[in-house]
């Protein structure tokens, strides 16, 4: 039987931890994402507020605030519509340590149940500076959102 190499099982086995931290992290970011379109389409404001930290500070076009601010703004805006469906593309994700950078790409659509208006932004990108991980777990807790 062979000899087992404990330095290199305890190697791999920190390699593999490393592994599914990265794709553990990627996928709490990509859920969060989900998060805050999935409130848009839904007006669900507490699902909107789920994908920012508190202190954050949002940049949407004419709009700057709080996410408590932006979330009261933006769902006054969203309640225009009798339809929302946001659907997210590509998402260039770069992580670094503690800190994540996120490129997503959205595509949505909007529309009055009586058609006299509808509006689609073909690609819209949204930047995400993801930079609120635990230093306990990290784990990301929320995102800050900022339109690129």
């Amino acid at each position: 039987m062979p000899e087992i190499d404990l330095a290199d099982m305890s190697a791999e086995l920190a390699r593999l931890r490393e592994t599914v931290r990265r794709l553990s992290d990627r996928e709490e970011i990509f859920d969060c994402l989900h998060r805050y379109n999935r409130g848009l389409d839904r007006l669900d404001p507490d699902c909107v507020m789920s994908a920012y930290f508190s202190d954050a500070d949002d940049h949407h076009g004419p709009f700057r605030g709080t996410p408590a601010e932006f979330t009261s703004w933006v769902m006054e805006h969203m309640l225009q519509w009798d339809s929302s469906l946001h659907m997210l593309d590509l998402n260039n994700l770069t992580i670094e340590g503690d800190s994540a950078d996120s490129e997503c790409y959205v595509i949505f659509t909007q529309r009055l149940a009586d058609h006299s208006h509808e509006r689609s932004d073909p690609l819209r990108q949204l930047r995400s500076d993801v930079a609120c991980w635990s230093t306990m777990q990290r784990a990301p807790l929320a995102i800050r959102i900022r339109r690129a």
